[in-house]
């Protein structure tokens, strides 16, 4: 997809959160950017390969954040930042098998 996409999504996250314009952007396009690195062969892999990868993705996101928000002066927990990509790597196969179902009987 487009990068400009990525920005507009950044900084309409930025402004609902009520962060530093420029804090989700850079994140979402870090993880953009690595995300481009394994796009065309992301489903030729096989499910424990695709969840490393979701949990790449979304741990650089995370970690981006974080280290803007600590660098800003907020406090830094490792919850926060190991939360979100554990529960993507438990979210991904469910979410795979709903999108398997949904192109097996013709829903595009």
């Amino acid at each position: 997809f487009h990068l400009s996409l990525v920005v507009f999504l950044g900084l309409c996250l930025d402004v609902l959160m009520a962060s530093i314009i420029g804090e989700h952007i850079f994140s979402l396009v870090l993880s953009a950017w690595i995300g481009s690195i394994f796009f065309r062969r992301f489903h030729f892999f096989l499910a424990s390969q695709q969840i490393f990868i979701i949990f790449i993705l979304t741990l650089t996101y995370q970690a981006s954040l974080s280290a803007m928000d600590a660098f800003l002066g907020d406090s830094f927990f490792l919850m926060s930042l190991l939360g979100v990509p554990l529960l993507s790597c438990l979210v991904w196969p469910w979410v795979c098998i709903l999108l398997n179902n949904n192109t097996q009987h013709g829903y595009r």
